[in-house]
């Protein structure tokens, strides 16, 4: 055998040995993956809200009980709470449940303190069907629903598909009362404002006077009837309830465009009905009834005018002022018989706190003239104080000429919320000259 054939097999030889070694060795177990504990949110809780409830905050976040938490998830659901728009800031915090086996998971928010009632102009559908859908799509959706873009624009697409994508819906806060914003959502671009109105069927009261009344809070505005019949209950029926028309009615409302102004023409049917008197006036929770009727000095058995009805609440509230009670309010109650043509009024009095007088202060008098003035000053400490009372003494020294050369007289009062007392302070400006020798008697100046 040659010597390369011999070399050949040794190399073989030593090749099948490595082989059957490695074989031999066992390969080591692969290692499994290490496996993270997961734990599920037991209870949620809200923090911080006024307006919505906490169902709804939580419906918001995307997260219920029984997910399975931890920071990655709440994260995701307090940025879900900011990108709502109902929320100034939001965020939150966790602790164990329970059951020490899952998550306490509580949200801190601060709401956003601009929400408002909402309306809507020229939508070819349904108020209700509107609100349905907003109320759908959003789990904060209420009455009231915050100003901030977010939320407008979030509704105004919502009201687009609700529309089938008829239209390109609009929202925008507005003022169209005094003191009262609201939302009007309405179709994208320029509303069309009303540039005149008309009427049609009053005998009662003049034409003129009418278009005067609405022109100074319809011209300039925004069209939609709904909105227009609001501003003839607020503007024009109290012509009528002066008149004892109060079942005037507003019919039809027809609209053109105008041809020498942008604008539109507004034109009201008015049925004025029948004149009502005035039939009895009570008066509840203010004290003894007849003394509070009489005080209110309203003519029964006429025409009602309820202009003059007014005036009479005002009497007795101020009646009641006199006695101490200078927070009194009052409201109005109709009770309408169709068949005698008859309204009784029933005057509602709420009293609120009594208050009482505590001191005289003097300011600007000099040694000799101060005794004299709080000699003649009725009013007693500890009785219920008449806001009239100051101002009527300081008449009274005027007029009767107590002192020769009486200088310029103010007052103010200084009230104490908690205790319901008054305090008095009389201003003289310069000491007035000694009291002439005719002198009031000691408290001569009683309450008015």
């Amino acid at each position: 055998m040659s010597r390369a054939i011999v070399s050949l097999l040794l190399c073989l030889s030593c090749l099948c040995a490595q082989q059957q070694k490695k074989k031999a060795t066992p390969t080591p177990a692969a290692q499994p993956a290490p496996v993270v504990q997961q734990f599920a949110i037991e209870t949620i809780a809200v923090e911080g809200i006024k307006t919505f409830t906490a169902a709804q905050v939580i419906a918001a976040s995307g997260v219920k009980v029984g997910d399975i938490g931890g920071k990655e998830k709440f994260d995701a659901a307090r940025d879900r709470l900011v990108a709502s728009g109902a929320f100034a800031s939001a965020g939150y915090r966790y602790a164990p449940g329970p059951s020490t086996r899952g998550y306490a998971l509580t949200f801190e928010v601060v709401e956003v303190e601009q929400i408002y009632g909402f309306r809507f102009d020229d939508l070819e559908l349904p108020d209700d069907k509107l609100r349905e859908a907003m109320r759908k799509s959003d789990p904060l959706y209420g009455a009231k629903i915050p100003g901030t873009q977010q939320v407008i624009a979030r509704y105004a697409t919502v009201l687009d598909a609700a529309l089938g994508g008829k239209v390109k819906v609009a929202g925008k806060l507005t003022s169209e009362t005094p003191g009262e914003m609201l939302i009007v959502f309405r179709p994208e671009g320029a509303p069309v404002t009303i540039a005149e109105v008309d009427f049609k069927g009053n005998k009662v009261i003049t034409t003129s006077l009418l278009r005067n009344t609405i022109a100074a809070v319809a011209i300039g505005v925004p069209y939609s009837e709904a909105r227009f019949r609001q501003l003839l209950d607020t503007s024009i029926r109290p012509l009528y309830d002066a008149r004892g028309r109060i079942r005037v009615a507003f019919g039809k409302v027809t609209v053109t465009k105008a041809k020498d102004v942008k604008g539109l023409i507004v034109v009201v049917e008015i049925a004025e009905g029948e004149s009502f008197s005035l039939g009895k006036i009570h008066v509840v929770g203010g004290g003894p009834e007849d003394e509070l009727v009489q005080s209110a000095d309203i003519k029964t058995g006429d025409i009602v005018n309820f202009d003059e009805v007014a005036k009479g609440v005002d009497r007795i509230k101020r009646y009641l002022q006199k006695t101490g009670y200078m927070k009194v309010a009052a409201s109005t109650e109709r009770k309408v018989d169709d068949t005698k043509k008859t309204v009784d009024v029933t005057v509602n009095v709420q009293l609120g706190p009594q208050y009482v007088f505590r001191k005289l202060i003097l300011e600007g008098l000099d040694i000799h003239s101060e005794p004299e003035i709080r000699k003649m000053w009725a009013v007693k400490m500890g009785k219920p104080f008449n806001g009239d009372y100051p101002n009527f003494f300081l008449g009274r020294l005027r007029e009767d000429g107590i002192f020769d050369n009486l200088g310029k007289t103010s007052s103010r009062i200084d009230v104490d919320e908690r205790n319901h007392e008054v305090d008095v302070i009389l201003m003289f400006t310069g000491a007035p000259n000694k009291p002439q020798e005719k002198k009031r008697k000691v408290g001569e100046f009683g309450p008015v």
